[in-house]
């Protein structure tokens, strides 16, 4: 495997109740020293955007996707949740019934499930 493993974790104090979010890799997610809770963490799907910006589970992107025969562009500017797929061993942008994806085009970022939810459509759910 050649990517890098990075988690973005979301962690609160539990005293100050005060949240910062950062960046770890698997090596660093092993410290913790007890006074910092988890709120969220995803995985870094080792893909950038069309800008450049990296791509983790649990994203909310828009895109252009062209299915073979099941689906066409009417999905493109469609919010879709970032979802790993077992059956391909990959990251997709999810889609309610289907389970191939052909050719995406254009990702961009525009949130996460956890900071974003509202972004979601019932096509991304």
């Amino acid at each position: 495997m050649n990517r890098e493993i990075k988690f973005e974790i979301l962690i609160k104090h539990k005293s100050s109740g005060n949240t910062f979010k950062s960046v770890f890799t698997i090596d660093e997610l092993f410290y913790h020293s007890g006074i910092q809770e988890v709120v969220y963490k995803r995985q870094f799907t080792g893909l950038k955007d069309s800008k450049g910006v990296e791509i983790y589970e649990g994203d909310i992107v828009t895109c252009n996707i062209y299915e073979r025969e099941v689906f066409d562009e009417h999905y493109s500017g469609t919010p879709l949740k970032v979802v790993y797929d077992e059956n391909s061993c990959g990251f997709y942008p999810f889609i309610k019934g289907s389970q191939w994806r052909s050719n995406i085009e254009n990702v961009e970022v525009i949130g996460n499930i956890f900071e974003h939810p509202n972004l979601l459509t019932d096509k991304a759910n």
